[in-house]
């Protein structure tokens, strides 16, 4: 069986799981998997969007390929706090991508 944070909406034959993410949801956004993608994928662009001064910063005052090698350190080990999150745990996976989207600005 597939391992999935979010789970999906239907199984692998096609059949609806209708499984709620969050207890005691009321909306398809927050109990179905396509709201929570949604979600991570504004909240990936505003950690970039929030940290794109500082890394413009650092060009400034830093060799840029100093700055890029620090990029892929900070990329690397953001990229890494996505083991800590368990199934069925959709508000941890975002608090990670927002995270992973930091060195992405």
């Amino acid at each position: 069986a597939a391992w999935y944070a979010a789970q999906p909406d239907k199984d692998e034959r096609g059949r609806s799981t209708k499984s709620t993410l969050l207890p005691g949801c009321r909306t398809d956004f927050w109990c179905g998997t396509s709201g929570w993608i949604g979600l991570s994928i504004v909240v990936l662009i505003c950690g970039a969007m929030l940290s794109q001064p500082f890394w413009l910063y650092l060009t400034r005052r830093m060799e840029k390929r100093s700055v890029w090698l620090l990029f892929n350190v900070v990329n690397a080990v953001t990229s890494i706090m996505f083991v800590a999150v368990d199934e069925g745990d959709p508000v941890l996976c975002v608090f990670c991508v927002f995270i992973n989207g930091l060195p992405l600005g």
